[in-house]
């Protein structure tokens, strides 16, 4: 009993699930489609009684034409036995025209749910799974949503409401040993269901997980097409798809032998229960103890009877089986959403009374409106395990309105200290600071929204130039956009394109080459006009003149505002105020270019490799 209890615990957390935040509209809906359900299985209940009268009606002696009361009886029989089955049809017709309208409601703030929960996940949930996953888990969850509420609504409730009334009516044929074999039959039945559904549903999570992973593999594969062209590796990605596949084959299999197993014990149980009726029936109508139409009804009702045992059975086993389906989604509204991770949270009033956002139309060639604050890392201690520590008692001043370059070998710790400082990584211990203000007590919006990053790995929306730079700051007008991409030196570049600012860029942006997407990168991030820029290898993709020019723009646009550039080119760092040596997730070295190179220490040897490499 215990497994099954389990399963109806998790049955009603995922209908919670589901129903959360429904409307009155969708209840109503509900609540009609289940009053139809009711109806239909009464009146399907009902029927074979007024076909009991009809038979005893034909069946008896003749009737002289005089006797109209007899011949209307009869009449009255087949009225309503006919308006039994129609009604019955009507309400079966019904019932989804009314479910579907509660239904497609229900999936629709399901799916917004679901979406604006996954954005609010940390930046470890998303690098852990992939984006296609959670689409697939959602897609998933509402077939599986769909199976349930069409057994429940479409098949439990009429068949429940069908069976009482066939067991009432039952009843009054004054033959116990039929509600014995009915009750007997009902016991098999359910008991079958509680032994097999555990192992069902061990058998559908088998199919469900194979099925991420096939989907995977083919999303993986297809959205990575031109290296598997450049190696020619298509036959390696089609033998991992084939054994995933196959897989998943061999799940399905299983899932479908184990319901074959459950199907052919309940045959064996229906067999038994017809044959005993049939036989008590047959002893009571030769004893005269039950008439020809209640020999009929007897058996059309115990038929009727172990039909809807099935139904009920199977819409039960499918139903548990689709929680193996929905069990993923529920796991990931499980996870902490970012904005309850961290350790305070200040007031919506006190954010308010000083919110150092900038202020809409502000844009980069103008001062900040607030001043940019003082960063301090003060002895970050990051690691994403045990054995991984990425920053080990990290300590950094970057003054006000400064430029600060950081350099230093690759996994030194570099992009890790950007994520901190984005509260993408939560640090083990250690603090940053903003104008002494620990950063962990801002809201994570108001954090973020002061920061704009230019990423050397820049991915782009399959939308146009214009939605792409716009997602910068909410409510830009295409002015804006346009003035943010002539900061960003690429105005002419798209002014040439047949549409323009309305040219679409394709998946990830792979219509564009990787500099054009780093100058959407840098236009996005001048029209947010924010106080803290970060330039994380933003002109490695760039030429050398285009380059120089970009590094003047942006040096004007930073103005009074704090950058941090990340890079490994060291030329780009000369004239910046500080520069910062990282090295095993600590600084090591920091100071002007001079001072580093008269220094002799990594930076300057940095430099010098460089230097003779750039001069062979």
């Amino acid at each position: 009993m215990q497994p099954f209890k389990n399963a109806l615990t998790e049955l009603c957390l995922a209908l919670q699930l589901l129903f959360t935040g429904c409307s009155r509209s969708q209840i109503f809906h509900l609540l009609a489609a289940n009053l139809l359900a009711v109806a239909g299985g009464l009146l399907a209940g009902v029927a074979p009684l007024a076909l009991k009268g009809m038979i005893d009606g034909a069946t008896a002696q003749s009737v002289p034409a005089d006797q109209a009361p007899a011949a209307n009886q009869l009449l009255g029989f087949s009225l309503a036995y006919l308006l039994c089955l129609c009604g019955a049809r009507l309400c079966t017709d019904l019932r989804p025209w009314m479910l579907s309208s509660a239904e497609q409601g229900l999936y629709a703030h399901l799916r917004q749910r679901f979406f604006r929960h996954v954005l609010a996940l940390p930046l470890s949930a998303h690098l852990h799974a992939r984006g296609d996953a959670k689409v697939q888990i959602l897609q998933q969850a509402i077939s599986a949503y769909q199976v349930i509420l069409f057994n429940l609504a479409g098949s439990a409730v009429p068949i429940l409401a069908e069976a009482l009334t066939a067991s009432a009516v039952l009843l009054t044929l004054g033959q116990p040993a039929l509600n014995g074999i009915f009750a007997t039959t009902a016991f098999a039945y359910l008991s079958l269901v509680l032994i097999w559904s555990s192992r069902i549903k061990v058998a559908a999570g088998f199919v469900s997980r194979a099925n991420f992973h096939a989907h995977g593999l083919m999303s993986d594969s297809l959205s990575n097409c031109e290296p598997l062209k450049c190696f020619g590796a298509e036959t390696w990605a089609q033998g991992k798809f084939n054994r995933a596949t196959q897989e998943l084959e061999r799940a399905w299999s299983r899932l479908q032998g184990r319901r074959l197993s459950q199907a052919l014990l309940t045959t064996a149980a229906f067999g038994l229960a017809i044959a005993a009726s049939l036989l008590l029936a047959s002893r009571a109508l030769i004893s005269g103890e039950l008439s020809i139409g209640g020999f009929f009804l007897a058996n059309l009702y115990m038929v009727q009877l172990i039909r809807l045992l099935e139904m009920m059975s199977s819409a039960l086993r499918d139903s548990l089986q689709s929680l193996a389906f929905i069990r993923p989604i529920m796991e990931v509204f499980q996870q902490e959403r970012e904005a309850e991770s961290a350790d305070q949270r200040r007031t919506q009033s006190e954010i308010k009374a000083s919110d150092p956002r900038p202020r809409a139309g502000s844009m980069g060639t103008s001062q900040p409106i607030v001043k940019a604050p003082h960063i301090r890392f003060s002895d970050i201690h990051m690691a994403f395990d045990e054995q991984r520590l990425v920053l080990d008692g990290l300590n950094l001043d970057i003054p006000a309105g400064s430029s600060i370059g950081i350099v230093g070998e690759s996994g030194g710790g570099k992009s890790s200290l950007v994520r901190v400082l984005l509260g993408l990584y939560i640090p083990q211990s250690g603090q940053v600071f903003f104008d002494d203000v620990p950063i962990h007590t801002l809201p994570l919006s108001t954090l973020r929204s002061m920061i704009a990053v230019v990423p050397q790995d820049v991915v782009l929306f399959d939308a146009t130039i214009a939605d792409n730079i716009a997602i910068g700051r909410e409510g830009a007008t295409i002015q804006d956009v346009k003035e943010a991409a002539c900061l960003a030196g690429m105005h002419g570049l798209i002014t040439s394109m047949p549409q323009a600012f309305e040219t679409r860029v394709g998946e990830r942006g792979q219509r564009l080459s990787g500099g054009e997407r780093q100058r959407v990168a840098m236009a996005r991030a001048i029209l947010k006009s924010p106080q803290i820029f970060v330039f994380d290898e933003a002109t490695s993709m760039l030429d050398a003149n285009t380059e120089r020019q970009i590094l003047i723009e942006q040096r004007r646009v930073t103005a009074g505002r704090t950058s941090i550039t990340i890079a490994h080119r060291l030329s780009v760092l000369q004239d910046l105020d500080l520069i910062a040596v990282m090295a095993d997730g600590r600084i090591v070295e920091q100071g002007k270019h001079a001072d580093l190179l008269a220094g002799g220490g990594i930076y300057a040897k940095m430099w010098w490799a460089q230097q003779t490499g750039a001069g062979q």
